[in-house]
């Protein structure tokens, strides 16, 4: 049975259990989950991991879920259940607007569909710098690629996401129950010792199993763009363990470790999403290449003038804040994304919206961006109907003093230049 939480430290212990299980040729496990309100994803893909490898072997898992019902519903929403006993449990295929089951990755339309939904979640929950969003992007598609390139996983890799927007930070899983990390470097280079030693060699700049393979940057770029902005990154695979943080990023003996085996290697990512930091200095020190071409390009069309968002594309629902602010959240984003062009919020082809919605939407943007920045970035169109228009104004109306004091307020804390 697991605790209330469940951390990466716990799994190590079940893991554990589970190799006991398999040494005495047990046929069954049961992961007991019925007092567990938190679990970790890093925690979880380790369970995942272990528990597909053994399946390999010839066992089978069940799963009791938390009695908790909003833990329960993630464990099902999420596809933890299902990737722990798939016979009992069906997989969550959808991807909503706002947040990500964790799905399996077998190719790359799979993996692009993964990241490019990842953005698209972030743009809509939180405030994230482009620096950020590139660096997000490069971070998990050399993570996951590495699965393709050198995992030899017999069912491709499993990727988790978690946007922690309170906290401004964003967290990615990467896992697969490959033949790990040490196992792959010593095809290359077989005077490699220990698991451990094998990893720290994984992290350098330009090592690689064959260069015919790849250049031996997705990990080392991962860790560089983790502590640029931050964050961490952790690295667990077969009996070596790597944990670096930009709170600590001297390496010593706690932050490499020799821990017991699991069978395969899960990587996890962490950034924070509005520090600045210079994308290509983290990554060009060494000669890894970065394009500029993101995720924004290619779903925002920024050699046009303009920037359209249809509400009718971007929302389920035009009556509530909760349904309007993601919509609020992008389109900020938007404007400081890219700085040379208008977005346009286009009501058209909606009949009524109330006065929640159109004050969450223009409202409380016009406050956030200021009155000057709005009126220069931001149009709106599509206000045919006499009750969407009627909204749009109120709303407008009545922040106007609002965003007048608050960039007021904005502009005095600005350091003012000597002459």
């Amino acid at each position: 049975m697991f605790g209330l939480e469940l951390h990466h430290r716990d799994a190590t212990r079940f893991r554990r259990l589970m190799h006991r299980a398999q040494e005495k040729r047990q046929t069954g496990f049961t992961f007991d989950f019925s007092e567990t309100k938190f679990a970790a994803p890093v925690a979880m893909a380790q369970l995942v991991v272990q528990a597909e490898a053994c399946r390999r072997a010839g066992m089978h898992f069940d799963v009791i879920e938390p009695l908790n019902r909003e833990t329960r519903s993630i464990f099902r929403a999420a596809n933890w259940a299902h990737h722990l006993s798939p016979v009992n449990y069906e997989p969550n295929r959808k991807f909503p607007k706002d947040w990500l089951p964790v799905v399996r990755y077998a190719t790359d339309t799979d993996l692009r569909r993964l990241v490019d939904a990842t953005c698209s979640v972030l743009l809509r929950r939180a405030r994230i710098r482009r620096q950020a969003l590139h660096g997000l992007e490069w971070a998990p598609n050399e993570m996951a690629d590495n699965v393709f390139q050198h995992a030899e996983s017999a069912h491709g890799g499993l990727a988790a996401v978690t946007v922690a927007a309170q906290r401004r930070r964003v967290q990615f899983v990467v896992a697969d129950a490959g033949r790990g990390i040490p196992a792959t470097m010593r095809t290359g280079h077989s005077g490699l010792g220990s698991d451990l030693t094998a990893v720290k060699y994984a992290l350098r700049q330009g090592i690689t199993r064959s260069r015919k393979i790849g250049a031996g940057n997705g990990l080392a770029g991962t860790l560089r763009i983790a502590l640029a902005a931050e964050g961490s990154f952790m690295v667990h695979s077969a009996r070596a363990l790597v944990r670096v943080s930009a709170e600590e990023p001297t390496p010593d003996e706690q932050q490499f470790r020799a821990v017991d085996r699991l069978d395969g290697t899960v990587v996890y990512f962490e950034m924070g999403i509005d520090r600045e930091f210079d994308l290509e200095e983290a990554l060009l020190q060494d000669g890894i290449g970065i394009g500029h071409w993101d995720y924004l390009d290619a779903a925002y069309n920024p050699d046009e003038q303009h920037i359209r968002l249809r509400v009718t594309d971007e929302v389920t629902s035009t009556a509530t804040r909760v349904a309007a602010k993601p919509l609020r959240r992008l389109s900020r984003n938007l404007v400081f994304a890219h700085p040379t062009s208008k977005v346009i919020i286009d009501f058209g082809g909606i009949s009524s919206i109330t006065a929640s919605f159109a004050d969450e939407v223009v409202g409380k943007l016009l406050v956030s961006l200021g009155p000057g920045r709005f009126r220069g970035r931001v149009l709106l169109d599509g206000l045919d109907e006499p009750l969407v228009r009627g909204q749009v104004q109120r709303a407008l109306s009545q922040r106007a003093a609002e965003a007048e004091a608050a960039e007021a307020a904005r502009l005095s804390k600005k350091p003012r230049r000597r002459a």
